[in-house]
Parts: C-alpha cells; structure tokens; sequence
C-alpha cells in the first residue's frame, strides 16, 4: 500500500512541478470546491441535529443513565442525583421554549 501511495504522491509531483498558472487556477478551484463540500455536509448536520431540540441531548443522556443504573454501574443514589440534575435542565429548556413561543406569538 505505501508504494502505491508513493506512486501517487510521486505522480502528482511530476503533473504540477513544471505547471502552469491556470493549472494551479484549476488545483485550487478543485481544493476550495472540496473544502465548501466538507463545511455543508457539517452545517446540514448540524441543522438535522438542531431539528430535534435542544432537550433531545439531555433525553438521550438521561436514557443512558437509566441504563448504566439497570446494569448496575450507577448506584441508586447516584442516578437519582443525575436524574434530578437533567430532568431539571429540561425543564428549564421547556419553559424557555415556550416563553420564546409565546414572546413570538406576540410579535
């Protein structure tokens, strides 16, 4: 695998050593085309994880909790401790939510 890289890499060296302007041009129109795609795919990701709300984190989390203290990892008091903590944070986010709503029903 190294020496097809190698071979690559080399190929590459010899096409753009002597290149022109508008071959360069072209390389770095290729380069910022593929770094635009790499930035959307992560803003349409992070647009489909905001579509869920902002409690869903801590849903999940509390979910997770519930399972470690089934298995056993989490002593009783420990998850009460953790489950008071973010069933707190969501309904902080709830009542937030709504007051948003409510605010831009008015406007």
């Amino acid at each position: 695998m190294r020496h097809k890289t190698e071979s690559l890499l080399w190929n590459f060296y010899k096409q753009y050593r002597d290149a022109s302007v508008s071959d360069w041009v072209s390389l770095g129109g290729w380069l910022a085309g593929l770094l635009f795609l790499i930035w959307l795919s992560f803003r349409i990701r992070s647009w489909l994880r905001d579509d869920e709300g902002p409690a869903a984190s801590e849903h999940r989390m509390l979910s997770e909790m519930g399972k470690l203290h089934r298995q056993g990892d989490l002593s009783e008091e420990e998850y009460r401790f953790i489950k008071g903590q973010l069933v707190g944070k969501i309904d902080d986010i709830v009542r937030e939510q709504e007051a948003l709503e409510k605010q831009n029903d008015i406007d």
